[in-house]
């Protein structure tokens, strides 16, 4: 599926004041929000989404890439899953159906969260 379309959440979000975001807001067209199902894990001081069709939807900005593959290589980078990262990379950049404010479904770039999660049980006797 090919797209100039890509979705962001994070630190790659309109409202973001980090660099990359501003990076992103110079070199691409915002197009409004948008959702996909799935649910966002905070990893560090970074979110990451997993994909899930039962989640409630998560909401972010959608984006029409300039020149999607020069964006994509810095974008890459950013996200740990360039080609000079190490694998397995934590963020895969794959494509999936967002939904628009308008309520239309459109295919678009989105990086997930790859690496299993880790979780720490709960023990209620402590």
């Amino acid at each position: 599926m090919q797209t100039r379309a890509l979705m962001v959440y994070g630190t790659l979000a309109m409202s973001s004041a980090h660099p990359m975001a501003a990076r992103l807001r110079k070199q691409a067209r915002w197009l409004g929000r948008a959702q996909v199902h799935g649910t966002i894990h905070q990893l560090a001081a970074y979110p990451g989404l997993v994909l899930d069709p039962q989640a409630t939807p998560v909401t972010g900005d959608l984006f029409e890439l300039t020149d999607p593959d020069a964006s994509f290589i810095w974008l890459d980078a950013y996200e740990g899953c360039g080609a000079q990262d190490a694998e397995p990379h934590e963020y895969q950049r794959l494509t999936t159906q967002v939904l628009t404010e308008s309520g239309t479904t459109t295919p678009a770039w989105i990086y997930v969260y790859a690496w299993p999660l880790k979780c720490t049980p709960i023990n209620p006797l402590r």
